[in-house]
């Protein structure tokens, strides 16, 4: 095929293609490419598309990728893709789309959004760690179990002795009264 011009393609038909050894598809060039009719690309098969050299997709236009079996497209490749002119890119059916390996696909890169993902990231309130206790939590429970201590823990309040009860305090048994009045012996009811 390195010694056929290119314009010998024009006169290519699928029959043709079809009984073409694969590995003839190594000589191939964008030129050639440009100059097969798109009916020729009709006899392609994986085979063939594998033996190719990827810069030979540089001449392939719509129509012929049009043509294109959907199972030639099993023998691309990433560099093949690369090669190919956008309007030729834009032609392929979903039934080719199905047929290319994973690797001929290129991947696209992750959209640059500006910092905003770690901006978001950033903002976002941290789980809480439950297992390791943290200062407010020390404190809170350290006054719970005070004020469980001093029986405010039991519903109603605890008017028991109050802290300073241990204390001897002189007690004045006498009512205040002012001086000089004598309460009397009886409540007045």
């Amino acid at each position: 095929m390195h010694h056929m011009p290119p314009d010998a393609m024009g006169g290519m038909n699928a029959d043709q293609m079809g009984m073409m050894p694969p590995d003839a598809m190594m000589g191939m060039d964008a030129s050639m490419m440009n100059m097969m009719p798109p009916d020729a690309m009709g006899g392609m098969n994986a085979d063939h598309m594998m033996m190719m050299p990827a810069d030979a997709m540089g001449g392939m236009n719509a129509d012929q990728m049009g043509m294109m079996p959907p199972d030639a497209m099993a023998g691309m490749n990433g560099d093949m893709m690369h090669h190919m002119p956008p309007d030729a890119m834009g032609a392929m059916s979903d039934a080719q789309m199905d047929m290319l390996p994973p690797d001929a696909v290129p991947q696209a890169a992750p959209m640059d959004d500006g910092g905003m993902g770690a901006l978001g990231a950033a903002l976002e309130p941290a789980a809480p760690d439950f297992a390791a206790p943290d200062s407010a939590s020390d404190a809170l429970g350290a006054a719970m179990d005070q004020a469980t201590d001093q029986g405010a823990g039991g519903g109603a309040p605890d008017m028991g002795a109050p802290p300073d009860a241990g204390v001897e305090t002189p007690v004045d048994d006498a009512p205040d009264v002012p001086d000089g009045v004598v309460p009397p012996d009886e409540p007045i009811v």
